[in-house]
């Protein structure tokens, strides 16, 4: 008897030992990105929707993204929509042409190159924004290139790593609060050796390495919440731009 292709793929794909690999690999991965979603549910009349799996609030209205030239970035916006955003995403380029018209949140997006080199347009211009923001006092989220561009303005040193941290999973404490989180890095913001005013860190087991910053109308994350390596990205996004979100 000749086994067709089809045939032996559909034994494969219902094979209980492959099943049960397959299912072990996906144990650590991000459940969002693995499950069927459903259609975006409708804000309610205070602008908050409730995440029922993660019990977050989630915050709504325009939220700007700037696109620094990475390909996670549709993630970021697909999660942003999901958490209840009108998603404007603008690229970096908009910086230089009299600037778009930011929302009141904006996302500083991750991105390959070197943050601080102001030779770099791009750079250039995420500096700018940066350092306007913090001077306005502007909720900012800052996520990889973003964070570290965030860093700089704070005062803090970024440097390049020895050996490029891509696609690593690995568990952080993050302001208190265990997570699985994705870094896909090769510039890091080195922590500060004094306890700086208005900003709270987390790092690394050695305290030497910035993981993320808080301060009152910013945050940085160094790694992807967007990432299928950050099991809870949802949650960590839907927290920081809750607290980020102006009162009012």
């Amino acid at each position: 008897m000749i086994t067709s292709d089809r045939e032996v793929l559909e034994g494969l794909a219902n094979d209980p030992e492959i099943l049960a690999v397959l299912a072990g690999r996906n144990r650590t991965l991000a459940r969002f990105w693995l499950t069927e979603q459903p259609d975006r549910p409708e804000r309610s009349a205070f602008g908050v929707q409730s995440d029922q799996r993660s019990g977050v609030a989630r915050p709504a209205g325009r939220i700007t993204v700037i696109n620094a030239e990475d390909d996670f970035t549709g993630m970021l916006a697909h999660l942003l929509d999901t958490l209840g955003f009108e998603v404007d995403v603008q690229p970096w380029q908009a910086l230089h042409q009299g600037g778009p018209d930011l929302a009141d949140l904006v996302v500083l997006g991750p991105g390959p190159g070197d943050p601080t080199d102001l030779s770099d347009p791009r750079m250039l211009a995420l500096h700018g924004l940066a350092k306007a923001r913090l001077a306005a006092a502007s909720p900012t989220l800052g996520i990889c290139l973003g964070h570290q561009i965030l860093s700089v303005a704070l005062g803090l040193r970024v440097d390049r790593l020895p050996t490029p941290d891509q696609g690593r999973q690995t568990g952080i404490d993050l302001f208190g609060s265990p997570y699985r989180v994705g870094f896909y890095n090769s510039y890091v913001a080195l922590a500060p050796e004094h306890a700086t005013p208005g900003l709270t860190f987390s790092v690394d087991e050695r305290g030497e390495r910035v993981l993320a910053v808080r301060g009152e109308r910013v945050t940085g994350l160094q790694f992807h919440p967007e990432s299928v390596l950050t099991t809870a990205g949802l949650e960590i996004l839907g927290i920081e731009l809750a607290r980020l979100r102006p009162r009012g």
